[in-house]
């Protein structure tokens, strides 16, 4: 979907801290050397995405994006947001616990006409702790997220585990299963209905509880043409849960979404 309106001070905040992290991963690449020593890198590119406009809707639409993974030591700015490694372990097992900041999704009343007279939704603020545990053979993750802005104020928990398969020099699959669960407030904005709403659309009013509201699972596929260039194709199926799919506007429990992309190591 298309970005919210959001407050200018955040996005320059957001941007900021994405652009000196990025900014300073690029100029160590070309020195070779952190200050500490640490994994440094940057990679962009850009992806089309195929997906429904909310869970929860009929309704398809492609959407560009611009791809960024960089990482300067314990600083890195990705898929997670903007953030920071407080604490790393490796051994047998590889343990890493760390916060990020990023912009969620929000929704637009317009994107879909089950939509009307619910209002649109900003994109949330997010502030996140989690924690990663490599086993070898697999991954798994635990995330502690909450809306530091004014979009939903709730709180959401995800777990995932995934693994990687490299099928050669230049070929990697990817397979990752996570769920989340999310709080009465975190419910109440994207799948609720409240008074005021329900006199607007004409659904009856609905108010979801806490509990798991999401599970999807997702393949990647990676092609190394080069050194430095890649590209990416994957597939996602997510499904409402809980309280979540039985609110009155849902027309779809689940949907599926397709991805590809091309991206550049710096």
């Amino acid at each position: 979907m298309m970005p919210n309106k959001l407050k200018f001070s955040t996005i320059a905040l957001l941007a900021g801290v994405t652009a000196a992290v990025v900014t300073v991963s690029s100029a160590n690449a070309q020195s070779g050397q952190d200050d500490d020593g640490g994994e440094r890198f940057l990679i962009a590119g850009v992806t089309a995405e195929y997906e429904p406009v909310f869970l929860g809707s009929k309704k398809n639409e492609v959407e560009p994006q611009i791809y960024v993974n960089a990482r300067w030591g314990r600083f890195f700015a990705g898929q997670r947001g903007v953030g920071l490694d407080l604490f790393t372990f490796d051994g047998d097992l590889e343990f890493a616990l760390g916060t990020a900041i990023s912009l969620g999704e929000g929704r637009e009343e317009g994107d879909d006409i089950k939509l009307k007279g619910l209002g649109s939704i900003d994109r949330p603020i997010e502030a996140t702790l989690f924690g990663e545990l490599d086993f070898g053979f697999a991954e798994a993750g635990l995330t502690v997220g909450r809306d530091i802005g004014k979009a939903h104020k709730g709180t959401f928990v995800d777990l995932d585990v995934s693994k990687d398969f490299e099928l050669n020099d230049r070929l990697e699959l990817e397979i990752e299963a996570k769920a989340r669960w999310a709080d009465k407030k975190f419910n109440q904005v994207f799948y609720g209905v409240n008074a005021l709403q329900a006199t607007r659309s004409g659904y009856r009013a609905y108010t979801p509880k806490a509990g798991m509201q999401t599970a999807a699972f997702s393949v990647g596929l990676t092609y190394k043409v080069t050194d430095r260039w890649s590209v990416r194709a994957e597939a996602e199926s997510k499904n409402l849960l809980g309280d979540s799919k039985k609110s009155p506007f849902i027309a779809k429990q689940n949907g599926t979404a397709f991805g590809i992309g091309i991206a550049r190591r710096f």
